[in-house]
């Protein structure tokens, strides 16, 4: 008895811990501040349009490579404060919110992970022949070093940028983030992540040493002060979920290989605190603003490296993110933000100027403090984003006939890239909710498996007898028990995430519920190859078709037909084994290496991609990068090559005309 109780005891208290973590985690949703749009408008136009062409985009070479200047001195704090070492122990990396719960930080070598890593750059310049190329270091360099004053001088000293009732007034928004660097960096080779260092300082200087402190809460704040707000605080949450993204480094001794994120870490930070994550959002759809209020000068800018083929890539998928298609699937995000808010307030016109220039003010105080980071990998990350909010910022407010001519390849740079790591991060945020409640799952589960084996040994028979419907692991086999509960979980994430999309009625959302929670054989099945796979609008496809909903006339149905095709899949299942190979697979034709070789012209185009064979041949006209994207990975296996920059929903649109042998 003592036992029956003991097991019963534990497996509450790990329950009860279990909706805690739920009641920690609180994703963003609903309408968006100070914009015409909502949260779940914004993950969709990301997810299904625009993530992928700005991950594209910024590995081209005109958009990896940057000048920007990183030795400048900082005004703010003294030379302890500021040159603090990299590798702080503490384990909230540019972030001013602590947490006795966070993940330790790993060890690193002092110093080691915030140096600037400038590459082989006779590896670099090996790709072009040509002496101009952006990647290729010109030797005999003349000397350009400057003076104080010289390098003052060359600051924008126009009056009409110190007069707020003029449009030139905002010409020099940049002009505290100077670009005028000798060296260049290549951002490929410096990715945003975890360096250990602490820089709660520099937030602190940010959020408090300006207007910010004497405002109080937001509602006290006017319409401009909030917008200004709102993009440091999503820049702010950028930077926090790229840290949590890659915050376990490579580690032998922990048997890591690639960089590992630290999901405990992001929802300590932002599980009660949703409303911060929907200022990163705010903030990608400004910058979308201010990229669609210059597409017509960025359509027809001329990206040029020196590398004619890399040049016309990027033109192309900078006109394939401009294409009217692009933006009128997308206007809800695109229009969101409106500019024309901005100073627009009635009353004295001295009230204006005065806000005018204090906004402003604030910002180039803002961009002096990016000085004070004394992790060059954080500066670096650091200046990018703020010249790209102040470009986006510049863009909005200049009129239109302005932009073309004030605009810096630096300025384009950045803001391609900000948009792309806002990007990045607003996907992050459901990959590291996903990975929290999976290691949470795994467990929990572990925990709770033996102490409900135990009480239920002690009580006898289940009241649900073992059927062909459910899916039950070897009595020894802790970890395959720990995988269904880890596949069960996502599949009913997925599920929710439909429904409160409004992708699936009521009635499917219930039986689709019911059968994963009874571990229903076919379900399970679905959610191995489609949930893991990434494809998860396929899982919900089959799972519907299933159940048989789609005829109204079936509507009675409660369960998931189990046929005899399922019968390998299931002992798979229940083995742990993958790949295995699904009905569809064995009546499609097998395709030997060999053949699959000759096919790699632009008469005949077949890729490799998991195992499955697709013929691109009538695709080729319409890639955004051009047939020469295609016919690179073309006649041999490319899911690495695909995966680097495409997703799974992308292959949904394509049936494979075979299997490779």
């Amino acid at each position: 008895v003592k036992m029956k109780l003991s097991s019963l005891l534990l497996a509450c208290f790990c329950l009860l811990f279990f909706f805690q973590d739920l009641a920690l985690c609180q994703n963003p949703s609903g309408q968006l501040d100070d914009a015409k749009c909502d949260v779940e408008s914004v993950e969709t136009a990301n997810t299904e349009q625009l993530h992928r062409i700005l991950s594209e985009l910024v590995n081209t070479t005109y958009f990896r490579l940057m000048h920007i200047k990183l030795d400048g001195k900082c005004l703010y704090f003294d030379q302890a404060v500021s040159e603090a070492k990299c590798a702080s122990t503490q384990q909230d990396s540019f972030s001013s919110w602590a947490s006795s719960f966070s993940s330790p930080a790993p060890p690193v070598k002092e110093g080691g992970l915030c140096s600037l890593d400038v590459g082989n750059r006779n590896e670099e310049s090996s790709q072009s022949s040509n002496p101009f190329d952006f990647g290729r270091p010109i030797t005999n360099k003349v000397d350009k070093t400057i003076s104080k004053a010289e390098s003052e001088s060359l600051l924008t000293k126009d009056e009409s940028c110190n007069d707020p009732s003029v449009p030139d007034f905002w010409l020099d928004m940049c002009r505290n983030i100077p670009t005028n660097a000798s060296e260049y960096v290549n951002l490929r080779l410096n990715p945003e992540r975890w360096t250990g260092y602490n820089g709660s300082h520099v937030w602190d200087a940010i959020y408090n040493e300006n207007c910010f402190e004497q405002l109080g809460s937001l509602d006290e704040m006017c319409y401009e002060e909030r917008v200004l707000y709102r993009l440091l605080s999503g820049m702010h949450a950028s930077i926090n979920i790229h840290i949590s993204l890659s915050y376990f480094p490579p580690s032998k001794s922990q048997n890591r290989s690639n960089w590992e994120p630290n999901p405990e870490r992001f929802i300590n930070q932002y599980g009660s605190r949703p409303e911060y994550l929907k200022n990163l959002h705010f903030a990608f759809v400004v910058l979308l603003r201010a990229l669609r209020r210059a597409s017509p000068f960025l359509y027809n800018h001329h990206f040029v490296t020196g590398d004619d083929q890399d040049d016309a890539h990027t033109t192309m998928l900078i006109r394939r993110l401009l294409d009217s298609s692009v933006m009128s699937s997308c206007q809800k995000v695109f229009d969101a933000f409106d500019e024309s808010l901005m100073f627009s307030m009635d009353g004295e016109p001295s009230v204006k100027t005065t806000l005018k220039s204090q906004w402003k003010g604030v910002f180039h105080n803002i961009s002096s403090v990016m000085d004070c980071i004394s992790c060059q990998k954080c500066r670096l990350h650091g200046k990018i984003q703020l010249l790209g909010l102040g470009t986006a910022l510049k863009v909005l407010l200049l009129p239109e006939q302005l932009i073309m001519a004030s605009l810096e390849r630096a300025e384009i740079v950045a803001l391609f890239n900000t948009l792309s790591k806002f990007s990045t991060a607003i996907r992050g945020i459901q990959t590291l909710t996903n990975k929290f409640y999976e290691y949470q799952t795994l467990y929990k589960s572990d925990v709770l498996d033996d102490s409900i084996v135990t009480s239920r040994s002690a009580q006898g028979p289940s009241l649900q007898s073992k059927s062909s419907q459910q899916v039950e692991p070897p009595p020894s086999s802790d970890r395959q028990t720990s995988q269904t509960a880890a596949l069960v979980d996502r599949a009913i994430g997925a599920v929710a995430a439909a429904a409160k999309a409004g992708k699936l009625s009521m009635q499917v959302e219930q039986k689709l519920l019911d059968a994963l929670l009874r571990h229903d054989s076919t379900a399970l099945l679905l959610a191995k190859h489609f949930i893991d796979g990434n494809s998860t609008n396929r899982f919900l496809v089959h799972a519907e078709r299933n159940l048989h909903l789609m005829d109204s006339s079936s509507s009675s149905v409660t369960s998931f037909s189990t046929t005899d095709t399922d019968t390998s899949e299931l002992d798979a299942l229940k083995q742990g084994k993958d790949g295995a190979t699904t009905a569809d697979d064995t009546s499609q034709q097998r395709i030997t290496s060999e053949e699959l070789a000759n096919h790699a012209t632009e008469e005949s185009c077949w890729v490799s991609i998991n195992q499955k064979v697709y013929d691109f041949t009538q695709f080729l006209p319409e890639h955004p990068a051009g047939s020469e994207a295609i016919l690179r990975i073309a006649g041999k296996d490319a899911t690495s090559e695909y995966f680097a920059v495409h997703t799974a929903e992308m292959l949904t649109d394509f049936k494979p005309i075979g299997v490779l042998a």
